[in-house]
Parts: C-alpha cells; sequence; structure tokens
C-alpha cells in the first residue's frame, strides 16, 4: 500500500466539497468498519456517514475516495486535457456499432449487449460471477452494486438506472469471495473505484476478470427520481418496481405499485426534460471528464444520432474486451460495423458540455465554495466568455443541490426558454 497522506481526513466532508460519488468504496476498505453509506439530508445522494466511536482516523477512506483523485495521466497524452472532442473517446483498439439479430433482453430497450455478454461469459466459464445493479431489496426506488452468480439476477440487472448506486457491497462481496474471475459492470465513477481498490487491496482487484463499462453524461440525484413518482400521482412508499428505460427505444419510464392494476408509463423524450428531474444532476458529475469510461475493457453506449433505432456503440480498449466481442460474434448473437471516432461523436449529445470548457467549470465551482477532484492532469485554456456561459449552466443546478429546488426549477426553465429561442 501507498503511503497515506490523508491521514486523519475523513470523507464525511466530501459531499459538501462536490467532491463524493457516493460509489461506497470508502465503506467497503475501512477497517474498523466506522463508515455506512445514506441518503445525503441536503444534496439526496449516497454519501457516508461516520461513527466516531468506531473511528480511529487513519485516513483510509480519503486515501481510497476516487472522488478526490483519480490519476488519468495515461489517458492524455503529456498529461493535457485538451477539451477537444477526441478527448471524449480516450484510449481504443476499435469503435463498432452492434445491432441485435435476436430478441433483446425484457426490460432492455437497446440492443442488451451487456446482459448477454455476461450470460454467454458465464456459459463457456469465462467468469465465475458479475457484479451488476440491482434494486434495493426494501426500497424499490434505490439501487446497489452486488456479485452473483445466479442468471435470474443477472437478467433482473437489465436497463439504466438514472439515480445513484451505491458499490459498498459489491466491493466488500469482491473482498470477501473465493471466486477468481467477475465481471465487473458499472459507471465511469465505479471504474474508478475500483482502480482505487486495486491500489489498497491488489489482490481483490486481480478477481476482476473483465470490465464492461456504460458510457455516462450524468447521474441523478435520489430526489429526480421521487419528483418523477410524485408528479405520477403515486405514494413512494407503494412503488414495487420502476425501470427507467423499458419497451421501444429510447424506453418509457415504468412504476409498478402495489395499488395500481398496471404500471404507469412516461416517455424518456418526455420525462428526461422535466425540469424537477433534469436539474437533480450531483455537483461532481460536472467535474467529471470521463463520459464513455475510458478505464472499462470494452465500453458501452447508446448511438442517439445515428440510426434512432437503439443500436449500440462499443467502445473496444483492450484485448479482453476484443475477446469478447469475438465470443458474441461467434455465437451470430450480433451485427456489427466499424465506427469512425468522428461517428462516435456524432451520436452523443452536449460533448462538449462536459468537456471542452472543463477549466471555466473547476473555477467557477471553486468560486461557489467546492473542491476540484484531482486528475493528475492539467486543463487547456478559456476564456472569460466560457466563465460566463459555463456559469449560465451550471448555476440551476448548484441552486438545486443546495436545496433551493423552487429556484433551481425555474432557473433552468428561464434557461431552456432563452436556448430556444435563439435557436428558432
Amino acid at each position: 500500500m501507498k503511503k497515506n497522506n490523508n491521514r486523519g481526513r475523513s470523507v464525511q466532508s466530501f459531499p459538501d466539497m462536490g467532491l463524493c460519488h457516493g460509489c461506497g468504496l470508502c465503506a467497503a476498505v475501512c477497517p474498523k468498519g466506522a463508515i455506512k453509506i445514506t441518503i445525503h439530508h441536503r444534496t439526496t445522494m449516497n454519501a457516508p456517514e461516520i461513527d466516531d466511536s468506531l473511528c480511529n482516523s487513519c485516513g483510509i477512506c480519503s486515501q481510497s475516495c476516487p472522488g478526490l483523485k483519480i490519476d488519468l495521466r495515461h489517458i492524455y497524452k503529456d498529461g493535457v486535457f485538451s477539451g477537444g472532442p477526441f478527448t471524449a473517446i480516450g484510449p481504443y483498439k476499435q469503435i463498432i456499432q452492434i445491432q441485435n439479430n435476436g430478441k433483446k433482453p425484457p426490460g432492455s430497450s437497446s440492443e442488451g449487449f451487456v446482459t448477454r455478454s455476461i450470460l454467454k461469459l458465464i456459459q463457456v466459464s469465462d467468469v465465475d460471477g458479475a457484479i451488476v445493479t440491482l434494486p434495493d431489496s426494501k426500497c424499490k426506488i434505490m439501487f446497489n452494486g452486488c456479485l452473483t452468480n445466479e442468471l435470474n439476477d443477472i437478467c433482473a440487472a437489465t436497463g439504466s438506472v438514472y439515480g445513484p448506486v451505491s458499490m459498498e457491497q459489491a466491493f466488500k462481496d469482491l473482498r470477501a469471495t473465493s471466486l477468481l474471475r467477475i465481471a465487473f459492470i458499472g459507471l465511469p465513477c465505479h471504474m474508478h473505484a475500483l482502480e482505487r481498490l486495486k491500489e489498497i487491496d491488489p489482490v481483490s482487484y486481480s478477481k476482476i476478470y473483465i470490465k464492461i463499462g456504460l458510457f455516462c453524461s450524468s447521474g441523478k440525484t435520489h430526489r429526480a427520481t421521487e419528483n418523477l413518482i410524485k408528479k405520477s400521482g403515486i405514494n413512494i412508499g407503494a412503488v414495487s418496481a420502476i425501470r427507467y428505460r423499458e419497451g421501444d427505444w429510447p424506453g418509457n419510464l415504468s412504476i409498478s405499485c402495489d395499488c395500481g392494476p398496471s404500471p404507469i408509463s412516461i416517455p424518456m423524450s418526455d420525462y428526461s426534460s422535466y425540469p424537477e428531474f433534469s436539474v437533480n444532476t450531483p455537483i461532481r458529475c460536472f467535474t467529471c471528464i470521463d463520459w464513455t469510461n475510458f478505464l472499462s475493457d470494452v465500453a458501452v453506449g447508446d448511438t442517439w444520432n445515428i440510426g434512432g433505432d437503439g443500436r449500440s456503440l462499443l467502445i473496444i480498449r483492450s484485448d479482453r474486451g476484443h475477446h469478447l466481442v469475438k465470443r458474441m460474434n461467434e455465437s451470430c448473437t450480433f451485427t456489427c460495423k466499424d465506427l469512425a471516432p468522428a461517428e462516435l461523436l456524432k451520436t452523443q449529445d452536449n460533448f462538449f458540455l462536459k468537456y471542452a470548457k472543463q477549466k471555466a467549470r473547476r473555477k467557477n465551482l471553486k468560486m461557489m465554495g467546492y473542491e476540484n477532484p484531482d486528475y493528475s492532469i492539467s486543463f487547456g485554456g478559456q476564456s472569460l466568455y466560457d466563465r460566463i456561459g459555463d456559469m449560465i449552466i451550471i448555476i440551476p443546478y448548484v441552486l438545486a443541490e443546495k436545496g433551493c429546488n423552487t429556484l433551481a426549477e425555474l432557473g433552468l426553465k428561464m434557461r431552456m426558454r432563452i436556448i430556444d429561442r435563439l435557436l428558432k
């Protein structure tokens, strides 16, 4: 283990500093079991809570935190983040577009590549189990990562989740299991946490056989989902199941409850634009520069602007990723088509909102009292115009994070109206 330069510094303050992903790694590696992941009272994100009677101030929690620091120097030439379009892709061996040749898995609006891949890997004994995201057993609108080799669990994990996902139990399971070949499926922040685990506990990390990453432009807080449920006229306690993208691509929000005969369905094209949903985006997502899951073996996303029929994108980053795609081709599960990097960029909306003005965004958030994560890289230049433009973008989200939800939603509505008028 590397020397601990964070001894005495706990992660409990990180959510208020805009650093916490809510990934749960800190709770999983705490040697005293002093940390549990709870819902932050203001941000409604997953957040660490420390029992002072158990904590010995060793600092391992902050040393392991991927929200505070993750080294991405190997991703960028000379360790410089230019903000150009191709910084969004990261290192790759091949980029392909895939189309399912058979029936999609239930609950999937896209091609079902992730679910089919895990099932295939287990079938041919490449892996013994997988870390997937499943609904919480007690509260069906909350989600957790878990290690499983049950086929029913893997099929139940199909579909997108637009809310916080704690990997605390998954990391605990990984450290305790005797399984030695595990598939890890997660968002960029989960991959960052796995990378930090490699430093803290390389033996547990060595159990990961393949990393299947998901594209992510940003996450959503618990409040975002709660607002959708309330808007639908449903009591949150009555919800028995929720799927964010069910049915034909791009999918519908499906809310099932104990009191209703059939699920309530809202098209994604509608609910994704509701201010009370979209404004509840974690502040940490605005300083994340990893949309396409740089640290995965193969990354998976939607082709939003090419085709528009649910075809998926794969960025193959390693030999193991190539091996997986080869396995899937052998079974004639998918039809593949090579894509150029420029074609991939066309499929993703708002790439530049996340990348092009990152230095301006970091300065703006710092001015508002938040801390910037350390990626061990430098950032390109920025102008006063960049600072002003980015401030207009992030203010509604900062208001929401501060608990000023009415003002935040009003600010987002005003911004959307201004943009609509400028486009006409």
